[in-house]
């Protein structure tokens, strides 16, 4: 399991890329697969039957939305919501840059 620091060490990482090399979310190939229930995406012991689509602007517009409603709230969590929201798009920023996998 990941030590917190070792996390906070990754997103440090995650934003000093962003930063460095300004990258930004394209607008073409919006779409990708998601599978929707939790449950799922987690027991590999099964092939998953719940596939969805999710969208990169979508995600984008909520990210945007969210911290605008909620920057300054304490808001439990917020953090890891915002994560959930961003790592889409973190994820195809990534392809598009090194059109690799990890």
């Amino acid at each position: 399991m990941l030590q917190p620091e070792e996390l906070a060490l990754a997103l440090e990482m995650i934003a000093a890329d962003v930063r460095r090399f300004s990258l930004s979310l394209p607008g073409q190939d919006d779409m990708y697969w998601t599978i929707l229930d939790a449950d799922e995406l987690y027991d590999v012991t099964k092939e998953p039957v719940t596939y969805g689509v999710g969208s990169l602007n979508d995600d984008a517009e909520s990210l945007r939305r969210l911290i605008q409603d909620i920057q300054d709230q304490d808001v439990h969590g917020l953090g890891l919501l915002l994560a959930e929201k961003v790592l889409p798009v973190l994820n195809n920023l990534y392809h598009r840059v090194y059109g690799e996998s990890a």
